[in-house]
């Protein structure tokens, strides 16, 4: 982990083989707020905007602005996340072709390849 400012990762090595991941804890070492404070749902945004850190689209005060989130006073900012999966219940397959032709059918009356 490189608390320098580029790099958040930590690698978990186990029987050889190395598992990166990104403890939320890292900012509580540079000083940067308090993760443990944050409920469980914001800690997992906070993972996600250390592990797409680039000073580009999140930035150190993106980072800290999320670290003094106040459920009385919330700010009216975005947050840079970065989906990197999505989870759907879905049993029967169904919903999900249908939502897939729907936005191929938007793709292609919009000019778009689909």
């Amino acid at each position: 982990m490189n608390l320098g400012g580029k790099s958040f990762k930590a690698v978990l090595r186990v029987s050889g083989k190395g598992y990166g991941f990104y403890p939320v804890n890292a900012v509580k070492d540079m000083g940067w707020g308090e993760p443990e404070r944050l409920p469980y749902s914001l800690q997992i945004v906070l993972e996600n905007m250390l592990r797409n850190y680039d000073e580009k689209t999140v930035k150190e005060e993106s980072i800290k602005e999320l670290l003094n989130w106040n459920s009385k006073n919330p700010a009216e900012k975005e947050i840079p996340f970065k989906v990197s999966r999505i989870l759907m219940q879905d049993f029967t397959g169904v919903p999900a072709i249908v939502d897939l032709a729907s936005m191929r059918d938007y793709a292609k009356e919009n000019g778009k390849n689909p």
